[in-house]
């Protein structure tokens, strides 16, 4: 089955934007709180820019929603376009060591780096005002006992993300899939479908987890013929969606909405702003999927480069700041201008980030997933015949 490549792109541009609300949480974290104290522009440029569309450009909250609904419709895919169960099997075996084997090698390099005191996040943080989140990371006693414990159950089975704060996500990554897998398998062949659709999205409603079901929706109404038949063929339709979208998913995720274009659907509840987020993904995924240039601009070599890596750099960023990022903010704020201190900072960062994630990618995304085939191979393949 040919790679979905815009859909990596997609993923890949989330990825970035991920990249990029970390590295302003961590030197410019008024640019997400909106708090007055924590500014370090002029004329408090970041509280302006918080409160605006151009929050989109680092928004995380709705980078990692992207990233479920990607998941959704990616892991039933092949499902919605073969209807063979055996497909969703296959997938369910694999996912947790597919999953394992990069989030394993990312702990073991955070561990070197606590283990050899090679993390400046605490002083940087204090520098840049992030004491509520930059300066709180990597600061406890490690063993490679509790290495090992963390990857293979705490990071999956507890959201436990000390080592690699970034881990968050993984819990949901896990579970999100097999509801995908379950939830395919016991009703994807069901002629009602689309009622059992709307109940879990009822039932899923304020919660990541209903990334994953529309995604799923996705890929099954894309693959039904739905999509290009029935919904947006229309260009007004399609920008009408598209702007849409990008409305709900640029509602700025902890700074106050006041006097800003997004009053009308001011809320405090991160539930809700989640939600926010999740729909502003889907109705975006919706046009990507009735748009053939947006396909065609997403298939391009830089964004199915980053697509590619965007696992890997999503694993290891949060390493670099708090250790890179850091250690060069730290020598050069004493003689340069503090914007000019976080811009060399970033500019050196992200060649590393991308070089290493590129390697990572290579040595161990791809050789977890060959791991995570011959395990397959060897034990289930013929059980699933």
């Amino acid at each position: 089955m040919p790679k979905l490549k815009y859909v990596d792109g997609f993923r890949g541009l989330a990825a970035v934007v991920v990249v990029l609300n970390h590295f302003f949480l961590a030197f410019y974290p008024a640019l997400i709180n909106g708090d007055k104290n924590q500014v370090h522009t002029i004329n408090s440029l970041e509280l302006i820019i918080a409160k605006s569309p151009l929050n989109l450009l680092y928004n995380g909250d709705f980078a990692i929603c992207v990233f479920f609904i990607l998941s959704g419709y990616v892991l039933s895919y092949k499902y919605s376009v073969t209807g063979n169960i055996k497909v969703l099997t296959e997938s369910a075996v694999k996912r947790y060591i597919r999953l394992l084997v990069p989030v394993f090698a990312s702990v073991i390099f955070s561990y070197i780096f606590i283990r050899y005191s090679l993390y400046f996040n605490q002083e940087a943080g204090n520098l840049s005002l992030s004491t509520w989140w930059l300066a709180t990371f990597w600061n406890f006693d490690v063993s490679f006992f509790d290495v090992v414990k963390n990857a293979f159950f705490g990071v999956f089975f507890k959201s436990d993300s000390k080592y690699n704060p970034a881990l968050w996500t993984m819990t949901y990554e896990l579970y999100g899939s097999f509801l995908v897998f379950g939830f395919a398998a016991l009703f994807g062949k069901l002629k009602k479908r689309y009622l059992l659709y709307i109940i879990a999205v009822v039932l899923l409603y304020k919660t990541y987890y209903l990334g994953f079901i529309l995604g799923l929706i996705l890929s099954d109404l894309n693959v039904s013929g739905y999509i290009n038949n029935y919904f947006i063929r229309k260009s007004l339709f399609k920008v009408s969606f598209l702007v849409v979208g990008l409305y709900f998913a640029s509602y700025p995720s902890a700074a106050t909405v006041e006097n800003s274009m997004y009053i009308y659907i001011e809320s405090s509840d991160p539930f809700t702003i989640m939600t926010y987020h999740t729909f502003g993904a889907f109705l975006i995924m919706l046009v990507l999927l009735n748009s053939v240039k947006l396909q065609k601009m997403l298939s391009l070599k830089p964004f199915e480069f980053i697509g590619r890596i965007s696992f890997s750099m999503y694993l290891l960023h949060l390493i670099l700041i708090g250790s890179l990022s850091s250690y060069i903010f730290i020598l050069l704020i004493d003689h340069v201008s503090y914007s000019v201190a976080v811009m060399i900072s970033f500019v050196s960062t992200v060649p590393i980030l991308l070089i290493l994630s590129h390697f990572m990618y290579k040595y161990v995304d791809k050789q977890g997933i060959k791991l995570a085939n011959s395990i397959y191979n060897r034990f289930f393949k013929d059980s699933t015949r």
